[in-house]
């Protein structure tokens, strides 16, 4: 599944979490300034704690990777291959426009938002009144303010009614609430097909009201009095839409809110609970699931060493569970330990061997898995009998046309076989061949598998390779083991 999927799948489940957590806890309570931080903290721990790496507490100690096996060989850049591009569009890029084309509209009509309020300071005069700076708006509108900036009409209010408001739009602009409101819409224009995003912005919204009302109240104003007014604001036209607003909408709440008694101080304890909630989401956020299959009987640890015929250690052969990426590496001693599905199928390979396959059923622990000697045809063995395979040359083969031209081979020869596509099988193929010092390309083998169809079609590439330039080595050409890894993905 596409990993920006999997980011915002996350982070709009945490805030479907967040509001429910609010509304549950801190909905009834009188702590707007607590309650200002908890939300700030809902929308950017939603939207940070999917990014989280994984800690080292809750990851396990992997056994070495597979790709460990070929640093000390040539290894060729990886290609990626995915399918042609249809012609037609699919349920998902569908969905990637249509959230475009929304997205784009929100930001548009926040930036059109903006530039309202701009284009009021400019037609707006600028006075003074009861020592604080305000615009006076040329058409009548309800007050709000804008980070420092205080709108009002003064015809539309008695002198009363101005000093109300005056408090209150400074007790926004003091406490910067603005940035409260912009990190709100931003973060629902990007969720903006969340419901929970844009009840936690109202949420926002409503809270910072209560700051600014409990600011006036505690200047001395009457509760009764301030609260008719604010009624009479209730259908007053808005002349912007991005602000903190002296009548913003929920008046009803607003009231009850400033007829609350004061919640004890002892209610405060609830904010600790938000810590276990956080350290939820960040657990389940790095206890990825496994990508080995149990076929519903868990992972089994096998152990075993892997030899020759004549019994001898083989070091450094790669062990995978057979269409996964799960695997490792024999040490010193020959020996693997790997954890592994109980139904899966372990392929051990080595250069120069063929590859085995062992159900990992079949593994007992501390076993000898032996490998068999590449058997070569005749005339093989009459080219290649003396011939050394080099893994450090002074200079290496080259493909004809050099670098750029085997790029664009690769890329124009490998083709996504058009079963596995419709089976969804993706994943990385590691091939591995000799350059001879004739040029030739031979012992082509699969050192790491995903499917018969991918495997197969690696192969095929390989073979159909034109001849090489060989390596020279001490002024002799010699022969090179190259591996060359093949990413198969799905678009």
């Amino acid at each position: 599944m596409d990993a920006t999927f999997i980011y915002f799948l996350k982070a709009n489940i945490a805030l479907a979490l967040f509001y429910a957590f609010y509304r549950l806890l801190f909905v009834q309570d009188t702590f707007f300034k607590g309650r200002r931080t908890v939300l700030i903290l809902f929308w950017i721990f939603a939207f940070s704690y999917p990014l989280a790496e994984n800690w080292t507490w809750i990851q396990s100690s992997a056994p070495p990777a597979v790709s460990e096996i070929i640093q000390t060989h040539v290894t060729l850049p990886e290609i990626l291959v995915s399918p042609e591009p249809s012609s037609s569009l699919n349920i998902q890029e569908w969905g990637q426009i249509i959230y475009g084309i929304v997205l784009a509209l929100l930001l548009f009509r926040f930036c059109i938002q903006l530039g309202e309020i701009i284009h009021l300071i400019y037609r707006s005069k600028k006075t003074n009144i009861n020592g604080v700076s305000v615009y006076c708006m040329q058409n009548p509108s309800g007050p709000f303010s804008f980070f420092r900036w205080i709108f009002v009409y003064p015809k539309a209010h008695s002198e009363r009614e101005l000093e109300e408001i005056i408090i209150h739009e400074q007790t926004h602009a003091q406490q910067w609430h603005s940035i409260d409101i912009i990190l709100a819409e931003l973060f629902t224009c990007l969720c903006w097909f969340n419901p929970f995003a844009w009840l936690l912005k109202r949420e926002v919204r409503d809270n910072l009201e209560y700051l600014a009302d409990s600011s006036v109240l505690r200047s001395g104003c009457d509760s009764k009095s301030y609260q008719y007014h604010l009624l009479g604001l209730t259908y007053r036209r808005a002349a912007a839409q991005l602000y903190t607003n002296f009548n913003v909408l929920s008046i009803k709440n607003r009231i009850r809110m400033m007829n609350k008694r004061p919640t004890q101080k002892i209610g405060m304890a609830k904010f600790f609970l938000l810590f276990p909630l956080l350290a939820c989401l960040l657990l389940l956020s790095n206890c990825k699931p496994s990508n080995k299959k149990t076929d519903g009987e868990g992972p089994a640890t096998v152990s075993a060493y892997v030899t020759d015929l004549q019994g001898k250690p083989i070091v450094g052969a790669t062990v995978i569970v057979k269409g996964e990426t799960t695997g490792t590496i024999t040490d010193a001693d020959g020996k693997f330990t790997l954890n592994a599905p109980q139904e899966g199928t372990l392929s051990i390979a080595f250069v120069d061997f063929d590859t085995k396959e062992i159900a990992v059923k079949d593994v007992q622990t501390d076993m000898k898995i032996q490998l068999n000697k590449t058997v070569l045809l005749e005339d093989d063995k009459k080219s290649y009998a003396d011939d050394k395979v080099y893994t450090v040359v002074e200079k290496q083969p080259a493909f004809p046309g050099g670098f750029d031209a085997l790029i664009k081979y690769l890329g124009s020869e490998v083709k996504y076989p058009v079963e596995a596509q419709e089976k969804g099988i993706q994943g990385r193929v590691v091939t591995s061949f000799i350059v001879r010092k004739d040029g030739t390309i031979d012992s082509i083998k699969v050192m790491r598998g995903i499917d018969p169809m991918l495997d197969a079609e690696a192969m095929r590439v390989v073979k159909a390779m034109p001849k090489w330039k060989p390596a020279e080595h001490e002024g002799e050409k010699v022969s090179v083991r190259y591996f060359l890894p093949i990413q198969f993905k799905l678009q």
